[in-house]
C-alpha cells in the first residue's frame, strides 16, 4: 500500500537513495543528508557551493555527497531523489508512477 502525498503516492525507496549520516568532530555530531551523485557532479557541487556540499574521507571513494541541512535547497534534493529513484526502480513501477496525474493546487 502506498502513502499519498498531495494525492500522489510517495516514492518508495529502492536501494536506499537517501540516508542520514551523523558526523562527529568539527561537525559537532550534526546529522547530514547523504545523496547519491556521480563523482563528477559531486566534485562540481562541492566546488560551486562548499558551504552546502561536502564529503568526508569515509564517503570520498563512493558516489555520494553530504549536505548541510540548513543550507540545502529542497528542490535540488527532491530532483536528486527522484532521479536516483527513477534510475533504480523497475521500469513498470516508473511507468505506473508517470501515469498518475500530479496534484496542482
Amino acid at each position: 500500500m502506498s502513502i499519498l502525498v498531495r494525492h500522489k503516492p510517495v516514492l518508495k525507496p529502492v536501494l536506499e537513495p537517501f540516508c542520514l549520516c551523523r558526523l562527529s568532530g568539527r561537525n559537532g555530531g550534526q546529522f547530514s543528508p547523504v545523496f547519491k551523485v556521480p563523482f563528477e557532479e559531486r566534485d562540481h557541487l562541492i566546488e560551486m557551493d562548499p558551504d552546502t556540499f561536502f564529503t568526508t574521507d569515509h564517503h570520498r571513494p563512493h558516489q555520494l555527497v553530504l549536505a548541510r541541512p540548513e543550507r540545502l535547497d529542497l528542490e535540488w534534493a527532491r530532483e536528486n531523489l527522484t532521479r536516483v529513484w527513477r534510475a533504480q526502480a523497475k521500469k513498470a513501477v516508473v511507468k505506473a508512477w508517470d501515469a498518475i496525474p500530479s496534484f496542482s493546487p
